[in-house]
This record gives structure tokens, sequence and C-alpha cells, in this order.
């Protein structure tokens, strides 16, 4: 009893893995076989110079791996599948011989591991071979945010002759030695693949790593091994070969040649979005959002009040800090004093930013601390501008004692265009985020994962209205507002589409972009792009008539966004030459989304667009 007790194996399933500058990826790697169900993972960091020691020493730390420095230069991988195997193949029952771009996969079971086990778990066996499924670029020039399996859905037909090669899952008491792929095993036990059946290896030598065909089941090592353009040349030509020394690296020929987008293959959302709180959770200082404090521009009568409340119950009452004006009780007394006595809103900053306060906000415009914030981390609320003129008047009534016609209240100055008004200094699009009062669950869903808040859903507003409230308005009044606040119509419109835009690539779990269109001619087009949540240059695709005819980078300097912080120092602009006649349609769309920043006709004369200004 003793014997078989300390025999045991501490881990039923775990992975073998030689890396060298995968610090980018390894997170999710990691995340992801986590999920599936492995618990361990043994590393050598073949010389890594970009982090990636730092943080596997970091996991190494919390046991979830055993990492090595390994120096061999010519067959460095082997050596270290047979390091394992004789140092550490005890402590696991089944054990995985993978690379950090390649991911085990069964698209309709969120277990493959438990999928596998009746094949993999008979007593006379030794080893499955699983068959890879090689993934393109997916059309990517450039290094874009999220993780490999979000970025990349385009994968060769798995039937391509390249897919014949496999990696293996072996129980390592049964096995002598390992190639990259393959292992050999003791005598009498077999070699099977993922349907269950015998392997059947490619001029019958199990060296080869391949089988004679692509075994027709689902389960698949997904081979993300070339990534984007931009990264296959900067990381995978530069460090050569794990078992073939440094001297044999890949070149643009092995890009082309494996640059398969032949077939969409897409994770669910929910998988993505588990994955990405799992990696979090492992590197947060690589992949938790800014800290920085956020400017919240609450228009009245837009569900403001409620954020607020909601935003003290999450935060914290000494994270939130208000500007509702000099004489207003809900001001807070150092705006109160930087803000309004000493006039220094410069200064007022410094102190919002040393004492940690995550949120300002207030009725003030966007201007006031935009710029110190930044357009990332400015955000609001629109409202349907009806809805919201009658629900200010019964404010004012209630409140204020107003006693004049809901006629004479929204023809006053100060209520036309209200909205617009607050935002008046730069376009919707560039803020981090808008949000829609009549859409408030899904807006502050999206505002909670961009800002890595979980701030909870409040309804109330003090015992008043509900937001959810529909007021009646008479067909006159109507009329009349809608020509008043022409610009509030407008602008709620752009939110709207903004909106359903920026919903539909968070139910996907896909990021988003800020951007427009400043100018579109028959010559070029020129706009600007960045995304919400990541420094990376937005790759962007122009299409004329609904026929793609180039792409290009937002890394162009636009320095009049410079005083409003923009990200990537301002250098987010894009231009492009184009062969267009007026009256064309462009449209200008994110590579790896497909978000589109607009459709423009072109136009016959060449005037520019402000950069931000509306």
């Amino acid at each position: 009893m003793i014997s078989r007790i300390a025999n045991h194996p501490r881990y039923r399933y775990a992975i073998a893995a030689i890396v060298k500058n995968e610090r980018p990826y390894l997170a999710e790697w990691i995340a992801y076989h986590r999920l599936i169900g492995f618990e361990h993972f043994y590393i050598a960091d073949h010389g890594s110079t970009d982090g990636t020691d730092l943080l596997l020493a970091k996991w190494q730390r919390q046991g979830l791996v055993t990492v090595q420095h390994w120096v061999p230069e010519e067959r460095a991988q082997t050596l270290w599948y047979q390091h394992v195997l004789e140092h550490h193949g005890r402590e696991v029952s089944y054990l995985a011989f993978m690379d950090a771009d390649e991911f085990l996969v069964h698209p309709h079971c969120d277990r493959p591991l438990e999928w596998l086990a009746p094949t993999l778990s008979a007593n006379d066996v030794g080893a499955v071979a699983i068959n890879w499924r090689i993934f393109g670029s997916s059309g990517m020039r450039f290094r874009q945010p999220g993780g490999v399996l979000e970025r990349f859905s385009m994968a060769s037909d798995s039937e391509r002759v390249v897919n014949c090669h496999v990696k293996s899952i072996v129980k390592p008491s049964l096995v002598v030695s390992m190639t990259a792929h393959t292992a050999e095993l003791k005598p009498g036990y077999r070699y099977l693949t993922a349907d269950g059946q015998e392997a059947a290896f490619l001029d019958d030598k199990v060296t080869s790593g391949r089988t004679d065909r692509v075994i027709d089941t689902p389960l698949k090592i997904y081979h993300y091994n070339i990534k984007s353009y931009e990264e296959f040349v900067d990381t995978k030509m530069s460090r050569g070969r794990a078992n073939m020394g440094p001297a044999h690296s890949r070149d643009l020929d092995y890009f082309r040649n494996h640059d398969m987008n032949e077939a969409c293959v897409r994770f669910s959302p929910e998988l993505l979005s588990r994955l990405r709180q799992a990696s979090r959770e492992l590197a947060p200082d690589m992949t938790a959002p800014s800290r920085q404090p956020c400017f919240f521009i609450h228009i009245p009568k837009t569900a403001g009040t409620s954020f607020r409340l909601g935003a003290k119950a999450y935060l914290g009452e000494g994270q939130v800090w208000h500007d509702y004006g000099e004489t207003q009780r809900e001001t807070a007394p150092m705006v109160a004093r930087w803000a309004y006595e000493r006039r220094d809103v410069w200064r007022l900053w410094q102190i919002v930013t040393a004492q940690n306060v995550q949120l300002l906000g207030g009725h003030v415009k966007v201007e006031k601390y935009g710029h110190l914030a930044g357009l990332r981390h400015c955000f609001s609320f629109v409202r349907d501008p009806l809805q919201r003129l009658a629900s200010e008047y019964h404010h004012f009534v209630r409140h204020h004692g107003y006693q004049g016609a809901f006629s004479a209240f929204y023809r006053r100055h100060d209520m036309i265009n209200r909205q617009s008004r607050f935002l008046e200094s730069t376009r919707v699009e560039a803020l981090g985020f808008v949000g829609l009062t009549e859409r408030y669950t899904e807006s502050l869903a999206i505002l909670n994962d961009l800002y890595g808040w979980q701030i909870p859903g409040r309804a109330e507003n003090l015992g008043h209205a509900s937001v959810d409230h529909v007021y009646d308005i008479d067909p006159a009044d109507e009329s009349a507002l809608r020509e008043l606040n022409a610009e509030d119509f407008r602008l709620y419109q752009d939110c709207q589409r903004l909106f359903e835009s920026r919903l539909a690539l968070f139910r996907q779990g896909m990021p988003f972009v800020h951007g427009a269109i400043q100018q579109c001619v028959a010559d070029k087009v020129v706009g600007w792009a960045w995304w919400a949540a990541d420094d990376s240059p937005v790759e962007i695709e122009v299409w004329v008539n609904d026929r793609k005819i180039g792409r290009t980078l937002a890394n162009a300097l636009r320095p009049g966004m410079l005083r409003w912080g923009a990200p990537r120092g301002a250098y987010v602009g894009f231009h492009l030459p184009l062969q267009a006649v007026p009256g064309d349609i462009v449209d200008c769309r994110v590579t790896l989304t497909q978000q589109s920043l607009g459709r423009h006709r072109v136009a016959r004369t060449a005037s520019l667009q402000p950069v931000l200004e509306p």
C-alpha cells in the first residue's frame, strides 16, 4: 500500500515544451491548456531575451510549471524531451509533447482530454498520435491585439498533406525515446491515432512524425506556426529551430508555403471570454486594463446617477470623485478647491492621479478634463433626445420649482442640443466609450470589460422616475424639438451606430477600434484609428465599391490629436492612394475584425475634415 501511494503520479495530464522568446503568447497557451484539463507544464527556456524567463520563474514559484534553462544548440528539443521523460516521467500519467504555437482542440467538446481518455487509457496503448491543422495569417500583415485563438481564424483544409504531421500524448513509463513528433514505445504496446485505430505512419516509420494520411477525427493539434507576417519576420525567422540549431532558420518561402487560409475556424465567444480572464489571472501585468483615472462626462438624465451609485459601490467612496459645480454638495472637496477656488485644473489632475482616484465625473463638458485623462479614458452615456428632455423637464419641476410649460422649457438656450454641447469638442468615435441609456445593461457590460471593472447594474435614481419610463410627447412639441435639437438627434444616431457595431464585436469576444475617415477624394483616403485597449497600430483594409484595393497601417502622426492625449503619441493616422472617381463608395475596414470605420462617397473637392472636431 505504501509503495503504491509513493509511486502514484502527481499529475494526470501534463505538457513538455521548449520555448524561446514566447512572452507575448505563453499566458494564453498555458491558460488554454489548463482550461481543457492539463495540470502542469515542463518547459525548457532555450535562451529567451524578451522576458519569457521572468514569466516562467513567476509561474514556477506558483507551482504551475517546472522550468529549466536549456543550453544545447543541436537537438535541443529532443534532448529536453528525453530529460523530462527520465527525470519527471514518473510524476505524470499522460504527457503531451507540444510547442507553444500548438493547441489541442476538439471543436465540439470543451474537454478534449476526457474525449480522448477511453482511447488513451487502454492498458496496451502506449501513445496516441494527433494530426496537425495548420493555420495561416488570416490575411494579417501586422500584429494586432488579442490572443492567437482570437486573431487567426483561417486554417488550411484539413486534408492537406502537411497536416499528416502529428504530435503525441504518451504514457511516460512506456516510452523508450522521443523525436520532435513521435515516441519509440517499449515492445508490445500500441500506437493509436485519435480515432482509436492503429497509427499508420509514413513509410511505416514512427520516426517520420507523420501518418500516411490525415485521420478523419475532430481532435487536432491547431498549429499557428506563422501568425502575421510581422510576427513571423520578427520572431520565427530570427530564432532558428529548437531541434536543428540557430543556423537553421525559417525563411519567407516557409511563410508563403504555410500561409493557408482556406477554411474559417472560430472559437465560441464564451470560450474566448473564459480564456481572456484566465490569461489575465496568469499575467495581470500584461493583460489587465490600465488603472489610470477615467473621466465620466455625465450628461443630465442619461442614467448617470445609476452609474455613479454603482461605481461607488464597486470602486469605493474614495475612488470616485465628482465635479457637479462649485456650489454643489456632491462636488469633491479637492475638486472644489483646485478646479474652482484656485482654478488649477492641471494640479487637480496630479492629485487625482497621486491619490489613485479611479473615476472623476460630473456635469462638465469633455474639454474640461478630457485632454488630461486622454481620449481612451473618457466615456459618457447618451439618450433619445425627446425622452431626455422630457425627463429633465420633470426633474426641474420636482426639484427646482420650475412652473413654466414644457414648450417654454425646451426653448431655453441651455436646453437646446444639450447632449451635443457636452461632447462638442471632439468626435464621439474618439471617446473611450459612449453607452446608450436605453441599452444600459449592455452598455455597462462593455464598459466593465473595457476598464476591468465589475460595476453592478443599478436601476434607481434616488426614487425618481426610472430611465425606462417613456414620456408621452405631444406631436407639435415633438416636431419643434426635432427642429431645435437637430444636432442632438444626429449625435444620438451616430452613437447608436457605434454602439451596435461595438456590441456585435463584444458578443464575439473581439476588440473594437476607434477611428474615422477624414478625407475621401479620387486619389486618396485619409483617416485615423486606434485600438480601444491596445497600442498595436491598426491594420486597415480599403474597399472601393465593395472591392478590396489595398491595406495600410494607422501609424502616421496626427499632431491635432496630441492635445487630447491620443494613444501611441498620436501616431494613429493612415492614408492610401486611390484611383477612384466621384461617386465611388469607399469603405475602410479593420483587417482583424472587419469593423467598418464608415462608408464614404468620393468627393469632388479635396477638403480635409478636422482630425477630431465634428
